[in-house]
């Protein structure tokens, strides 16, 4: 996913530099590593995720520049369908009150 990732981000014209490909690569492969994305956090914390924030923004521009990016797609339809029902659900809290 982190190549679909960079392919977009070079689609749309600021190409990362190469050592910062290196490292953040790096980063993200370290099997050792106990670092985990605040997305990640926020799911099982059942707080908002920043799915239109992060993954809409990709598969928008992934769409716009004609690249496939068939596991962001599948990742932010995932993730949109457990953002409305918490949106959902925090309505109804809300009303409630």
């Amino acid at each position: 996913m982190l190549e679909a990732v960079t392919l977009i981000i070079n689609a749309v014209g600021t190409r990362p530099a190469a050592d910062y490909l290196e490292q953040i690569t790096a980063q993200l492969t370290d099997e050792s590593s106990v670092q985990t994305s605040l997305m990640y956090r926020d799911l099982p914390s059942g707080r908002r995720l920043e799915v239109e924030e992060i993954l809409g923004d990709l598969v928008r521009y992934a769409e716009h520049a004609n690249l496939p990016a068939p596991l962001l797609a599948a990742a932010y339809c995932q993730l949109s369908v457990h953002q409305r029902r918490f949106n959902h659900e925090q309505s109804e809290l809300a009303s409630a009150i």
